[in-house]
Formats: C-alpha cells, sequence, structure tokens
C-alpha cells in the first residue's frame, strides 16, 4: 500500500511541473528585413552570379578531349571497369564532341 501512495504521489508532482514547464509564453514572431544598402548588394550579388558566373571559352577539340578524359576519371577513377581496349576504341571513333 506505501508503494502505490509513493508511486501516486511521485505521478501526481511529475504531472504538476510538467504542466509548469508546459505553459512557457510565446516569444514575439520577428520578422528580418534587410536594410536598402543589403538590399543593393542581394541585387547586385545577383545579377553578378546570373550574368558573369561562367567562363565564355570555345568549344574546340582540345576542350572536348579534356572533358571527355575527366568524364571517363570520374566513371572509372581507380581504372576498374573500363579495359584498355574500351578506351582505345572510343579514341579511335573520335572523342571529340565539337563536331557534334
Amino acid at each position: 500500500m506505501r508503494a502505490v501512495r509513493f508511486s501516486i504521489t511521485f505521478l501526481v508532482i511529475a504531472v504538476i511541473s510538467v504542466t509548469g514547464w508546459a505553459s512557457v509564453e510565446r516569444a514575439e514572431h520577428v520578422v528580418f528585413k534587410p536594410t536598402y544598402e543589403q538590399h543593393l548588394r542581394g541585387n547586385l550579388a545577383t545579377k553578378f552570379l546570373a550574368n558573369w558566373h561562367y567562363k565564355s571559352t570555345r568549344l574546340d577539340d582540345e576542350l572536348s578531349v579534356k572533358i571527355f578524359d575527366r568524364y571517363l576519371n570520374t566513371l572509372d577513377p581507380n581504372f576498374t571497369y573500363f579495359y584498355a581496349s574500351d578506351i582505345a576504341l572510343q579514341a579511335d571513333n573520335g572523342r571529340c564532341f565539337a563536331s557534334l
């Protein structure tokens, strides 16, 4: 009987303390608004990234070979999937995409 009374007392104290923690007031809703200078800088950064984020290069045979070699190295970095004959066959058929 004593154990039951102790368990009930402990449960009541636990419930009361938890309801006290749960009744915390809400914080104010904060709205962030950029300053005029931040707005201008954000627009400048957006225009810069939209217009000048790449380097204008010509796709010629030399660049095409570099792109294809990097692609093959990405696919098979440890040289375990492709045979040398597979790569040589592709080189014979033409690895350049500039003519496409």
